[in-house]
């Protein structure tokens, strides 16, 4: 969040960005960080609120009034609940929804304003393309010092050197043409040495700046811009491609172009319905976090005890690195199909959540967990020596 909350001012202080503009690009992109932010602010609130109970021995005298901890998290168990489902209807719905309002206000934006989307003196990526720019003086539609390099396409590599560019209108809101004085084109044939350079005064370049449009002129979807219906039809469409190229389909007899080999078409495949498939597991594991999170949370919060509210909070972002860390794993395991990808990124809560089940019922039968002794007697050992070494 703050890393986009910088990038943002940068639009406004550098770019001459609208406030007005700013809020809406704030708004659109308000659901998919509340998709991370939810489950990481539940977790936290549960830890430090019970762990400030139990060190002000409020948790201790509800026990003695009768209350058992099974009834104590029946509000925490409800509000985990509500926030599952609140926010598995973001990641699946709300949340594609936005990404792609938001690139089509970002392509609004920047196909009048070039210089939004480029940095100076740094290698800017525009939907796989390359850019260089030296210079882009502020309020001005010209820049200098332009180098281009493109290799997206499968049989010619693309580099352009120029001493100035601008932008000329077009029609077309998802591409932006960029007219370069004094250029310089080479064409690298990628296999052959039959390269050609070309030294022109000036030279049109047409860049789409997202991807591809549809036959309606719409821009196309990227996966995190797809609800979860609309991934499981991506899905099924490249499954019905695959199932074409494995059955039906053979190499040509004197191809000499590595991508028309039936393998690597077939591996291409297969990657793009991994990548997918763990795409749609993160979906539906991520909001699960939410009743994992409770699960852990309430035991750690009311047996861990160390003096200050440090030791709860250092507690709550260990158990968050931690989830972070299998989720990680998980997403490389099934994009590289691994591990099967419908269930690569449930690693993490199936994990933690049989530990939290097992420290609720510890917790529940008044047991000491060992791993939650272990951390207090360390924090105490480390407030021990701190208070020491500060004399």
């Amino acid at each position: 969040l703050m890393g986009r909350i910088f990038q943002l001012m940068d639009l406004i202080v550098n770019k001459g960005l609208g406030l007005l503009q700013i809020l809406n690009m704030l708004w659109m992109m308000l659901p998919y960080l509340l998709v991370f932010s939810i489950p990481m602010s539940l977790a936290l609130a549960i830890i430090l609120t019970l762990g400030r109970a139990s060190r002000d021995y409020e948790v201790v005298a509800l026990k003695t009034s009768g209350v058992s901890i099974y009834q104590l998290i029946r509000p925490i168990l409800l509000f985990s609940i509500l926030m599952y489902f609140v926010t598995s209807y973001m990641i699946m719905y709300v949340a594609p929804r936005n990404n792609y309002n938001f690139k089509n206000f970002l392509v609004s934006v920047v196909s009048a304003q070039i210089n939004i989307a480029l940095d100076e003196k740094v290698f800017n990526n525009i939907n796989g393309m390359i850019i260089y720019i030296d210079r882009i003086p502020v309020g001005s539609d010209h820049f200098y010092g332009i180098m281009i390099h493109d290799d997206a396409n499968l049989e010619v590599e693309l580099t352009i050197i120029a001493r100035e560019g601008y932008i000329i209108n077009n029609d077309d809101e998802s591409n932006v043409i960029i007219r370069m004085l004094d250029a310089n084109v080479l064409l690298d044939d990628k296999f052959s040495d039959s390269d050609k350079y070309l030294a022109v005064s000036s030279y049109d370049l047409n860049i789409d700046i997202f991807g591809d449009t549809d036959e309606e002129g719409n821009i196309k979807k990227k996966d995190r811009e797809r609800t979860i219906n609309e991934m499981f039809e991506t899905v099924a469409s490249i499954e019905k491609q695959l199932d074409y190229y494995e059955n039906e389909y053979e190499t040509p007899p004197d191809n000499d172009n590595p991508y028309a080999e039936k393998e690597w078409i077939v591996n291409d495949f297969n990657s793009q319905i991994n990548r997918r498939y763990t795409d749609i597991s993160e979906r539906f594991a991520l909001p699960f976090a939410c009743i994992v999170f409770m699960l852990m949370g309430i035991p750690l919060g009311i047996q861990t005890n160390p003096r200050g509210k440090s030791g709860s909070l250092i507690l709550g972002l260990i158990v968050l690195l931690i989830y972070y860390i299998f989720m990680a794993i998980g997403e490389f395991l099934g994009k590289n199909g691994i591990v099967q990808p419908l269930y690569s990124m449930w690693i993490g809560n199936i994990v933690l959540g049989i530990a939290g089940v097992y420290m609720l019922v510890k917790t529940g039968r008044e047991s000491p967990v060992y791993i939650i002794v272990l951390y207090n007697d360390l924090m105490e050992f480390i407030r021990k020596m701190w208070a020491r070494v500060s004399r």
